[in-house]
């Protein structure tokens, strides 16, 4: 299989590689921004609501699903701008249930034309690279995705809108924002009206208890946008969110806004209306879901996506004997979810997240209206390339701060080769040097401010080495 062929992106490049039962899945990403700190538990804390195993409507294959860092970030679990690498292993596959796959193809499931195109020796263990095992790759990228979007005020949030014919309440598409996403963002089934909840996981284990599956819909918001990113025809915000979503298993279909609902309405009923208080500009509704023209138009984005039901249930099914060329009765063995809708919702959010800070990375948001401050969900958010700006910032703070730190701790190795060989703190010559090395590396438009600031910066490595000697040389009295 061309590994190659398995990636997304244009500002970011993700790659995935591995199947459900190998003995690890491996995402490489290039193009993620340097100085981005990750939140390791918090990773863990999304993570945990699509792995494996974690509840009664979920398959009983547990996975820990701890996403490891071999590249890309430094020891304080800060981005260095080098291409990513992140390696999940698998420790629970049970891979004699798929003995057969390759002979007798499962219905609704990739085998057959898997088979055909890549031949009788394609990994189809648990689904192969074809296995929903792959989103995982997807959240753990996507949630370091959300964190940093989460910095410039970008916030992606779903819930379950139905399973079966059981609905949750709907998102305000206009007013949708931090509320719904507080109270969605921890819960492993995802819902604003918690009778409907339990309802719908009566329905699960109604399925479950007969040998059968149900799918749903889950619906998600993306708030704090500007306005103006994305482009019109094969670049638009529709186009690439799609994309990323379609990579997500059992998704079936994708609709913005109204979607299908607005063919119901006449144009004067569908139309959103501008609005105006002198400073902001907003639209009245929302059907269009934030996009228009293919571009964010400052409301939230909203949209839902169809999820099958899990193809793989105990009842008995027609298939074929790929060997023999005859039909034949298959009933599927193994750990599978009764509803894969719960613990898709955090594969959704991930692969939206991933596919909105590409679009975010296009042009740093040049070409985003500059002045006007747009509603966002009923949010006022400041001008897209002021916030642009003072997220660079930010992160160049955190890296400045790691940098420093760690410094000093290799200053602190320096004073105690000092005490033990009785050596002086200044040494005049090298400090010099390093100031003419500042100076040629700044540039000389840049050269006299950095000197400045990197000689405080000996400064205070100076006066810490100073009293790391002044208080040895206490002890020893």
């Amino acid at each position: 299989m061309d590994k190659n062929i398995n990636s997304f992106g244009k500002n970011i490049r993700l790659t995935t590689e591995g199947g459900s039962h190998d003995e690890f899945i491996t995402a490489k990403i290039s193009g993620f921004p340097a100085g981005v700190r990750i939140d390791r538990e918090k990773l863990l804390k999304f993570m945990a609501r699509r792995a494996p195993g974690n509840s009664a409507f979920a398959t009983a294959r547990k996975e820990s699903d701890e996403p490891i860092f071999l590249s890309g970030v430094d020891g304080n679990f800060v981005t260095n701008g080098d291409e990513m690498t992140i390696r999940i292993y698998s420790k629970n596959a049970k891979s004699s249930a798929y003995k057969d796959v390759h002979d007798i193809p499962r219905p609704s499931h990739a085998d057959y034309p898997a088979i055909v195109k890549y031949g009788r020796d394609v990994d189809l263990r648990g689904g192969g690279h074809f296995s929903g095992r792959l989103t995982a790759l997807l959240c753990a990228f996507g949630g370091v995705c959300m964190q940093y979007l989460e910095e410039k005020g970008i916030s992606v949030f779903s819930h379950i809108y139905s399973v079966y014919d059981i609905k949750d309440k709907e998102f305000s598409l206009t007013e949708v924002g931090e509320n719904e996403k507080n109270m969605l963002s921890s819960s492993l089934f995802p819902v604003l009206d918690n009778e409907a909840g339990d309802r719908m996981q009566e329905k699960i284990a109604e399925a479950k208890s007969r040998g059968d599956s149900v799918g749903g819909v889950i619906e998600c918001a993306v708030t704090g946008l500007p306005v103006g990113l994305g482009e019109h025809m094969f670049a638009s915000v529709e186009a690439r969110i799609t994309e990323m979503l379609f990579s997500v298993p059992a998704l079936k279909g994708v609709e913005f806004g109204r979607g299908f609902d607005s063919c119901k309405l006449y144009g004067s009923e569908n139309n959103d209306p501008y609005v105006t208080d002198g400073k902001r500009i907003w639209t009245r509704t929302n059907n269009c879901g934030g996009i228009l023209g293919g571009m964010t138009n400052g409301m939230p984005i909203v949209f839902r996506v169809a999820m099958k039901p899990t193809p793989s249930i105990a009842s008995e099914q027609d298939s074929i004997s790929l060997s023999k060329m005859e039909n034949t009765k298959l009933s599927i063995v193994g750990r599978h979810d009764p509803c894969i809708v719960p613990r898709a919702a955090a594969a959704v959010e991930a692969a939206s997240a991933i596919a909105v800070l590409d679009l975010v990375l296009d042009s740093k948001n040049e070409n985003s209206a500059p002045a006007n401050e747009n509603k966002q969900g009923g949010d006022r958010v400041e001008s897209s390339r002021l916030s642009e700006l003072r997220g660079v910032i930010d992160r160049c703070d955190r890296t400045i701060v790691a940098t420093l730190a760690e410094r000093m701790a290799a200053a602190s190795g320096v004073a105690e080769y000092k005490i033990q060989n009785n050596l002086p703190v200044l040494d005049a010559s090298r400090e010099a040097q390093l100031l003419e090395k500042i100076r040629m590396l700044a540039g000389e438009e840049y050269a006299e401010y950095f000197a400045e600031i990197y000689a405080a910066v000996l400064k205070t490595s100076k006066e810490y080495q100073q009293k790391m000697i002044d208080n040895s040389r206490s002890e020893e009295k």
